[in-house]
């Protein structure tokens, strides 16, 4: 029985090779991931697609913003935006500044979570409506390459030379001496960062997100895919939250 299973598969692969070889080959161009990146034209969002609120007023307009598709480039997709000025080819290691793809995908997650909170903070207070921050995380989201650190992405810090930290501006305001120690949650070991020169400035070279939690007298869901992040968008998302807070629409 496997001889005639072997023999009817060795006919069917030799009455179809050439199709088969070009089956193969068109995998390997449309699969094959190279070395490069591709930024193109993503397209224009509706904000207020992605944003809900308990009760509001009626919007006729509309706040957009523009956005950028990102992926790895294929051969023919390398072909094309060769041809097309408005794709660019960017090399892998341009691209991921020497960070994995999860830690870039991480930290622009947490910076749209801190984009979002922003633009409820600044569109309640503007619309004079009620709001209250009632926690806020310290994250570190990036550390650079030339940095002398052993603080890690998504540290959580909490204290700062051994003073108790609840803002970004908690941390500027510490940042005196050369070496700073930090405390960060749910580890027990010291961390700390020296300042190191970084393109002719002294700087710690680490970068952290300031996510809040808001309470608010109106309830707000974002609806964001998992495909989408960044802190881009924040400003639009302010004026779009404003907008279903106040009687007129400023969209006109």
């Amino acid at each position: 029985m496997l001889n005639k299973l072997y023999d009817k598969l060795k006919k069917l692969v030799k009455e179809n090779h050439k199709f088969l070889v070009i089956l193969f080959i068109l995998f390997g161009l449309f699969n094959v991931k190279l070395p490069y990146y591709i930024e193109c034209p993503g397209g224009i969002l509706d904000v207020s697609k992605r944003v809900e609120l308990e009760q509001h007023y009626t919007i006729n307009g509309s706040f957009n913003l523009a956005y950028v598709t990102s992926f790895k480039a294929t051969i023919p997709s390398l072909i094309y935006a060769s041809m097309n000025k408005n794709w660019d080819i960017i090399k892998k290691e341009d691209m991921l500044m020497q960070e994995k793809e999860d830690v870039i995908e991480y930290r622009n997650h947490i910076m749209l979570d801190e984009a979002n909170a922003n633009a409820v903070v600044v569109a309640f207070r503007k619309a004079k409506e009620y709001y209250n921050i009632t926690n806020r995380k310290l994250i570190v989201v990036y550390t650079d390459e030339k940095s002398d650190t052993n603080l890690k992405i998504g540290d959580q810090i909490i204290e700062v030379n051994g003073v108790k930290v609840d803002s970004r501006e908690d941390i500027l305001n510490l940042l005196n001496d050369d070496k700073i120690t930090f405390r960060v949650l749910n580890d027990d070991n010291e961390k700390y960062a020296k300042k190191v020169d970084i393109d002719g400035e002294k700087l710690l070279g680490i970068i952290i997100s300031e996510v809040k939690d808001v309470d608010t007298n109106i309830d707000v869901r974002f609806k964001f895919d998992e495909s989408e992040s960044g802190p881009s968008g924040g400003f639009m998302m302010a004026l779009s939250i404003y907008n279903y807070l106040v009687p007129e629409d400023i969209t006109h």
